[in-house]
């Protein structure tokens, strides 16, 4: 009895341990494929941590090109308002060059019409100048003739006088000898 006991025993300790090995090999293979997806896990975390590396760096880059960028648009916003600046003052000197340019524009439009005026007045003088010389001309012409006369006249006055003194020695002489 002792040695069935035993037997069964045994027979249920083989039964156990059987089934024990059974599930410690299931075990084993569970920890194993436990193991492999921890192992890919890791590989994969792996991976990742690099891609993070990756994107973290890329983002410091972006973050530095944004910062420059920043720099430059707040330079460029300062350019931006010295030129609005500057614009506003070539305008305003604009302005003024317009109303000088008005002025001067309107003064030599004065200018032109004294110009004008003065030109008239010149072709005024100009014809009363041809007119004084076509009357000095004939004034001097008349005073040609005139002189040209008075000489033919002094020329026969002189003649007459001279025919005057002979008729006169003449009558004198008459007189003397009667």
């Amino acid at each position: 009895l002792l040695a069935r006991n035993q037997d069964r025993l045994l027979q249920s300790d083989k039964v156990r341990y059987q089934e024990l090995e059974g599930t410690l090999a299931a075990s084993v293979s569970e920890h194993e494929a436990k193991n492999k997806a921890l192992s890919d896990l890791r590989g994969k975390n792996s991976v990742l941590r690099e891609e993070l590396a990756g994107a973290t760096a890329c983002l410091q880059r972006e973050s530095a090109t944004r910062s420059q960028l920043e720099g430059e648009l707040a330079a460029d916003s300062e350019e931006f308002k010295e030129a609005k600046t500057l614009l506003k003052g070539l305008q305003a000197m604009k302005l003024e060059a317009d109303v000088e340019l008005a002025g001067l524009k309107e003064l030599s439009e004065t200018r032109l019409r004294k110009l004008r005026s003065v030109e008239q007045a010149q072709a005024m003088a100009e014809e009363e100048l041809r007119s004084l010389r076509e009357a000095h001309s004939k004034a001097a012409a008349e005073v040609t003739r005139l002189l040209k006369r008075t000489k033919e006249d002094a020329e026969r006055l002189a003649a007459l006088e001279a025919e005057r003194e002979a008729s006169r020695d003449q009558v004198s002489a008459k007189c003397h000898t009667s």
